[in-house]
């Protein structure tokens, strides 16, 4: 699986999110208080100014604020295997609410499935096996597909047993000196 450095363990905001999840249960997983609005902002503004993609990617999975920011005004749906044809649909930010990945346990994961395990932790939730491409005009292509992980047992990373459905990725266009969630392909 191919993961930047950084992303391979979760981020302050990411872990303290699963714990809270853990401890005060899923209702408490979803409510953003000013201060967390706030330190995931500035962890996203921080990594638009720095221009680090995972530093931004971590506070716009974390945070359902972050997401409402950072998500252009209109969200091109598009086919995974042919992304060079639109599907025709267009949602305004205010209606996507199509983005589906999470962190759980330094691993990216399946929204819906994590949400499910949260509400009882006897459910697996679906690991993710992800790729990052940096494209010329500053984009970038996040790509990721339901897979088996196991442990590589080197401590820093998963290898992928087997894909387990299939793959889809989001694009987050450069504007306006940030990524925009601007394209979803599925």
């Amino acid at each position: 699986m191919t993961r930047p450095d950084h992303i391979r363990r979760c981020s302050a905001l990411a872990c303290g999110a699963f714990a809270i999840s853990l401890l005060g249960g899923a209702q408490a997983s979803l409510a953003e208080t000013k201060e967390d609005i706030a330190r995931s902002m500035g962890e996203a503004e921080s990594g638009c100014t720095q221009k680090e993609f995972n530093q931004f990617l971590d506070a716009f999975i974390a945070s359902p604020a972050v997401r409402a920011r950072y998500t252009a005004p209109q969200v091109e749906q598009r086919g995974f295997r042919q992304p060079s044809k639109a599907t025709g649909s267009s949602l305004p930010a205010s209606a996507y609410q199509s983005f589906n990945v999470s962190h759980v346990d330094w691993q990216f994961a399946d929204s819906a499935s994590v949400a499910r395990w949260r509400a009882d932790p006897n459910q697996p939730y679906t690991a993710l096996d992800v790729k990052f491409e940096d494209l010329p005009d500053g984009s970038f292509k996040f790509t990721y597909q339901p897979a088996i992980l196991r442990d590589d047992e080197e401590g820093d990373g998963w290898t992928v047993e087997r894909h387990i459905g299939k793959p889809a990725a989001y694009l987050f266009s450069w504007r306006n000196g940030c990524w925009q969630l601007t394209q979803d392909y599925r």
